[in-house]
């Protein structure tokens, strides 16, 4: 054997070892691990984020399960670039040299390309039909304004700021409203905002905060390429959840706004992709304290949990705690 061929068996072995690798991996021991790179790829990580803002936010978390992935994708399709490009110049060299010599280097660069090429194409079936998520990456970029953790858009200070008595005026949410609505398939179901305490058929995220924003983020972030249409049904409007008191000290829900302890949104069921993104996420036996129903453990910290109201103003939907 020449040691010509013995080093191509060798590069070839090398080769369908790092394939191997990366198609056992995903599905075994990478899930467990999370880093924070600096220099992350788009969609791979936790949520939207910008490392040059703040090198420290969760959001820039990559788990390893989506970050190999990624590679190997970028990797699959350098390679594949790659080869076209050296039957391109093989084919060139070989039609335009007469000299014999000229025209075997020209066949032989075609020939390994084209050998190339298809082992390219078979670590992508291979990847493909052993675990299709190995492959998954979105590199679109949905602009989004950075929101920093422990920071919000709301004014409210402590809870004696925030109108408590019935037919107290409500503050407006054009600046909460703005920000969800950047977010990638995230809209509300009613268009104008609560205008005064006890106001019936509307929806309030005034005052929503941080935490419920970037919640909403990394959960449009798991829809991935698909358009999951998360429509918020219940905000901050307090008045109209848990024993419906007018005083926002006296309501014991969780639709209030953030400085006031809220914590909780209402989501549509009415996208199948949504709901089966969310079921997607690990199951919490036993249920949650966030409300009564099958819970699901998300992204930063949020619990779904499928809520179906046993009052005539209540419907299904989930009602996440973030």
């Amino acid at each position: 054997m020449s040691s010509k061929t013995l080093k191509q068996k060798s590069v070839l072995a090398v080769l369908v070892g790092f394939v191997f690798c990366f198609m056992v991996a995903p599905s075994t021991l990478m899930a467990v691990y999370e880093y924070q790179p600096l220099a992350p790829i788009p969609g791979t990580t936790v949520g939207n984020c910008d490392p040059t803002v703040d090198p420290m936010n969760p959001n820039c978390r990559i788990e390893t399960s989506s970050y190999i992935p990624a590679i190997v994708k970028i990797i699959i399709q350098i390679a594949g670039g790659l080869a076209v490009i050296m039957i391109v110049i093989g084919g060139i060299q070989y039609i335009t040299t007469d000299a014999i010599q000229g025209k075997e280097e020209g066949k032989d660069k075609i020939q390994k390309s084209v050998y190339g090429l298809l082992l390219v194409i078979a670590s992508f079936i291979l990847l493909q039909t052993i675990n299709p998520k190995t492959l998954e990456l979105e590199l679109s970029i949905t602009p989004i304004t950075p929101i920093q953790m422990g920071t919000g858009t709301s004014t409210i200070t402590s809870a004696t700021t925030t109108p408590t008595g019935n037919n107290s005026p409500w503050p407006d949410d054009s600046a909460e409203r703005a920000q969800l609505q950047a977010i990638r398939g995230v809209s509300i179901n009613r268009p104008g905002t609560c205008t005064f305490v006890g106001e019936q058929s509307c929806t309030s995220v005034y005052g929503l905060g941080a935490r419920r924003l970037n919640g909403i983020t990394a959960l449009s972030t798991a829809c991935g390429v698909q358009n999951c249409s998360i429509v918020i049904t219940g905000g901050t409007e307090y008045w109209l959840h848990g024993n419906r008191s007018t005083s926002i000290l006296a309501n014991n829900t969780s639709h209030k706004p953030e400085a006031n302890g809220g914590r909780a949104l209402d989501l549509s069921k009415n996208s199948n992709i949504l709901n089966n993104v969310i079921q997607s996420f690990p199951e919490i036996v036993g249920g949650s304290s966030c409300a009564n129903g099958k819970a699901y453990q998300g992204p930063n910290g949020a619990i779904y949990v499928d809520e179906v109201g046993s009052l005539a103003f209540t419907g299904a939907h989930w009602h996440v705690c973030f």
